[in-house]
């Protein structure tokens, strides 16, 4: 089955089996994930870090992005083909690939990928991040990029969500031409069993 009926299917039931993918990495590199921190009054560094990868595959018609964790991260290389069996799919009507302890990667006989293929599958890796006017992040779309000068830096707050779940909020406040927007960090997860 090609990748694209794979991601793009409905399931048939709750027990549906996704089929062996015959796909070839185009283009990986390496996310770290930061698991837990060490906060200062006036820093923060990674206390954990998990080596994760993201890939690019494609079975020569479409790309799809993989995570693939740090303990199997070393299972796949740039520019080789591979069997892909055992992953599974999560999602609602557009599925990811879910790479679980129970997928296995074969190597397989070449996949021929055209030079479109491979440009798309650098930009779904590197996302465009336009450069976006303080005055319109709240309709922009996808990633954006702002400038202006930091005025403010409030203090780290925690919230408390699940059982040994905390989640670390810091505000930034920007300004530009006299427009000022309060921006929250990234929620960084932090606890036992958070990946």
């Amino acid at each position: 089955m090609a990748l694209k009926a794979v991601l793009w299917s409905k399931l048939d039931s709750p027990y549906f089996k996704p089929p062996p993918l015959h796909v070839h990495v185009v283009a990986p590199i390496d996310q770290p994930m930061v698991v837990s921190w060490d906060f200062t009054e006036s820093s923060a560094r990674p206390a954990s870090t998990k080596r994760n990868k993201v890939a690019v595959i494609s079975d020569g018609s479409t790309v799809a992005k993989i995570t693939v964790y740090e303990e199997f991260a070393e299972k796949i290389s740039e520019g080789h083909d591979y069997i892909l069996r055992g992953y599974s799919l999560r999602g609602v009507s557009a599925f990811a690939i879910n790479i679980t302890r129970s997928t296995v990667f074969f190597s397989s006989a070449p996949v021929l990928v055209c030079q479109k293929l491979k440009e798309e599958a650098v930009a779904l890796l590197n996302p465009t991040s336009p450069l976006t006017p303080l005055g319109s992040c709240d309709s922009a779309e996808g990633l954006v990029t702002v400038e202006g000068e930091i005025v403010e830096v409030k203090k780290r707050y925690n919230i408390v969500k699940q059982i040994l779940k905390i989640i670390i909020m810091k505000g930034i406040g920007l300004i530009k031409t006299s427009f000022f927007i309060l921006l929250s960090r990234y929620p960084l997860l932090r606890g036992s069993g958070v990946g």
